[in-house]
């Protein structure tokens, strides 16, 4: 949930306007706003923007990295043993506190940032 909620603040920086400019923005310059993005996308959504993204042949990608095993949402995320790869859910408390940190750099060059 809180990778949802700090997803979103996007929403309150585009609005009225449709996000998916800044959304590509973010997450080119923020690796932790790209996994807070597939997280969220993938609790929302059972599969995320990145799972469906075709992968460069000899490489591993990103979503595996982070879902660990399965792919398309037919498994859930690693809660049970370390050794089944993906993040360590534990660790996305950090990830998540860079992502806000990210987010904190970025509303202060917006145009009238006092205000935000």
């Amino acid at each position: 949930m809180a990778c949802v909620a700090v997803y979103h603040c996007i929403d309150r920086v585009t609005y009225p306007k449709n996000p998916g400019n800044l959304r590509k923005e973010w997450r080119e310059k923020s690796f932790e706003f790209r996994i807070v993005d597939m997280v969220a996308h993938k609790f929302k959504h059972v599969v995320s923007d990145a799972e469906k993204e075709p992968v460069k042949s000899g490489r591993i990608p990103l979503s595996s990295l982070v879902f660990g095993k399965g792919a398309l949402g037919r498994e859930g995320f690693n809660t049970s043993m370390i050794g089944e790869g993906g993040l360590d859910l534990h660790n996305l408390h950090f990830i998540i506190r860079d992502a806000i940190k990210f987010l904190h750099e970025q509303a202060l060059e917006l145009p009238n940032a006092s205000n935000q």
